[in-house]
């Protein structure tokens, strides 16, 4: 078994030649195993060492993985090293480009708003601001995307 530490020469990561992609590779701790990259953990629950840890979870007080849709190590680890990267204090990943978009819109447009969106939006989008959007009564207005 090969017995080198599971991490990246520092002289590398200190140099330009991966550039900020370095801080997306460097990770202190081990992965499981030894593994160079991180583990993909496809499952869908996860268990509790005891009730204390699971009541401090559900409270909100501790940060564990109750159920992979919420969080999963994976992802998590996913938006750590992309807010890493980008010098943010968090990230979110989403599973599809419509999950992040229609989080993200909706974050910020509640009932009754207005928005402004490109006309030839991405074509899921667009069917989200004209099925859904009247049902929750935002209004969508559409701009040409070249002004």
């Amino acid at each position: 078994m090969n017995e080198q530490p599971n991490t990246f020469d520092p002289a590398l990561l200190a140099s330009d030649y991966l550039g900020e992609a370095a801080t997306l590779l460097a990770h202190d701790d081990p992965f499981p195993g030894g593994a160079v990259v991180p583990p993909i953990y496809q499952t869908s629950l996860f268990t509790f060492a005891n009730y204390a840890d699971m009541a401090d979870t559900f409270a909100g007080r501790r940060k564990q993985p109750i159920y992979s849709r919420g969080d999963n190590p994976t992802v998590m680890e996913f938006e750590a090293r992309v807010a890493a990267l980008e010098g943010a204090e968090a990230a979110r990943g989403f599973s599809s480009g419509m999950a992040a978009i229609s989080a993200t819109v909706l974050a910020f447009v509640g009932a009754g708003e207005r928005m402004v969106a490109v006309r030839n939006c991405y074509g899921d989008a667009y069917r989200l601001f004209e099925r859904l959007f009247p049902r929750l009564n935002i209004k969508v207005d559409y701009v040409d995307g070249s002004d």
